[in-house]
């Protein structure tokens, strides 16, 4: 991630994520090199490189590029022998101990019972995370620097977010930090870690997040429109409200909530209206290149286990944990004699099974890049671990058919074809018969 090109070169290609890591170049600064904002074009925040006669800012991108064997051999010393998990120490399914977190919480509350553990220890004087309250146009990463500033964080935030917000900040300090991210910020911090000891001296734990990818707010509105709201007139939005796995809970500028299925508890058609306002023609195509969905490079990756015997649970919420070294794990263990958290089993194949197509595609990332340059589609600088070097037939057609999503978007007149091309998409993508007539079955049956 050691980017020569300028920020809005980046962006141009269409490889920027908004993330905003590249703000790191203020610091030392006291007027800023680069600054975030919002973009009509591209439906989320962009660099804007401020032009005063300086020099041109030499920034971390992880949206330009994502080496995954150099960065495990910059963060364990070697690559990972699976290649498939990547590197780690202990699986396990863990929830907080602490029953309103777990309700609150997008999964299990993992994350935030750790950074409450850290807090209280005084192990951390601030965690940096991305608040997931208030206005969806400022959802940015800030530092939290008590217990009482968690409750900002509770949740996912399914939707551009600035995470260097307060990153200057965090950088020119001398607090030592816990850092959430997803999993293309853990590795950008890792590699800014890498040039400053003085900032890797202070980073005291990562926790990484399982990510499909970043949605444009487009696609949101898409969604939401269906049940008469909209996401720019709302005043907040909890994007996993109630039991888990939640429902969207918006409130609207007249101060009136309003909750909306998401896939439980929805009909089959909405669920298809779903797939394709999150999962398809909004998705940031950097996102679709991206080789890491479990967060590698954290001390320790967290996200949903998908899988019945957790969904049977009457809504009480589990977070799939990948400890991924001994930081790790004293942590993890030590929050667990606390009584912090609690957990129980999940096997290596469960957590694999947990994640479905996704974490395959993932990590056939190349077959998305390949694809991606004979769509005329700009791609980033990317290398997978060697077990995923040769992606199969399976994994370009479902790179095909992602990627054509994105590239059709602004074509306006498709736009009422959407749902018929999804049927189309989930019935026949898989051609096997007896899938094909379950799934047919399903529809008409509107389950």
């Amino acid at each position: 991630m050691r980017v020569t090109e300028l920020p809005s070169a980046v962006v141009e290609k269409g490889l920027c994520i908004g993330c905003g890591v590249c703000t790191a170049a203020n610091v030392g600064h006291n007027e800023p090199l680069v600054r975030m904002t919002y973009s009509t074009k591209y439906d989320h925040a962009i660099p804007i490189v401020v032009d005063n006669g300086r020099d041109a800012p030499q920034v971390v991108c992880p949206g330009a590029e994502m080496h995954m064997p150099e960065i495990a051999r910059q963060k364990y010393g070697r690559e990972p022998a699976d290649g498939w998990v990547g590197e780690h120490v202990r699986i396990r399914a863990a929830y907080a101990a602490d029953s309103s977190v777990r309700h609150r919480a997008a999964s299990g509350g993992v994350t935030t019972a750790l950074l409450g553990h850290l807090l209280d220890q005084g192990a951390i004087d601030a965690a940096y995370c991305v608040v997931s309250e208030g206005d969806p146009n400022t959802r940015a990463g800030v530092m939290i620097r008590s217990r009482a500033g968690l409750e900002r964080i509770h949740g996912s935030v399914y939707q551009p977010a600035v995470l260097g917000g307060e990153l200057q900040a965090l950088i020119e300090g001398d607090e030592r930090f816990a850092f959430v991210g997803l999993p293309c910020e853990v590795a950008a911090l890792e590699r800014m870690k890498a040039t400053d000891a003085r900032l890797a001296a202070r980073h005291v734990l990562s926790i990484g997040l399982f990510c499909g990818g970043i949605n444009r707010f487009g696609g949101i509105d898409y969604y939401l429109r269906k049940f008469g709201v909209s996401l720019q007139a709302s005043q907040g939005i909890d994007y996993r409200y109630g039991a888990w796995p939640g429902k969207i809970r918006l409130v609207d500028n007249a101060g009136k909530g309003h909750e909306i299925a998401r896939i439980r508890g929805n009909s089959r058609w909405n669920i298809l209206r779903y797939v394709v306002a999150f999962q398809g023609y909004w998705m940031l195509g950097r996102c679709r290149m991206c080789p890491d969905q479990v967060s590698d490079f954290a001390d320790i990756a967290v996200g949903d286990p998908h899988l019945p015997r957790f969904r049977s649970k009457q809504g009480l919420g589990y977070s799939a944990v990948i400890v991924r070294n001994e930081r790790g794990l004293r942590w993890y263990e030590e929050a667990l004699q606390a009584g912090v958290l609690q957990d129980e089993r999940l096997d290596r194949e469960e957590l694999i099974e947990s994640q479905g197509y996704t974490l395959d595609n993932r990590r056939h990332a190349k077959a998305y890049v390949r694809v991606a340059g004979w769509l005329g589609m700009s791609v980033p600088a990317l290398s997978t671990y060697q077990d995923f070097d040769r992606p199969t037939f399976k994994h370009y057609k479902y790179a095909l058919v992602d990627l054509l999503k994105i590239r059709l978007r602004g074509v306006h007149m498709l736009r009422p074809f959407y749902i018929p091309l999804q049927v189309f998409e989930y019935l026949f993508i898989t051609l096997a018969p007896r899938v094909f007539f379950k799934r047919l079955m399903n529809l008409f049956s509107n389950k």
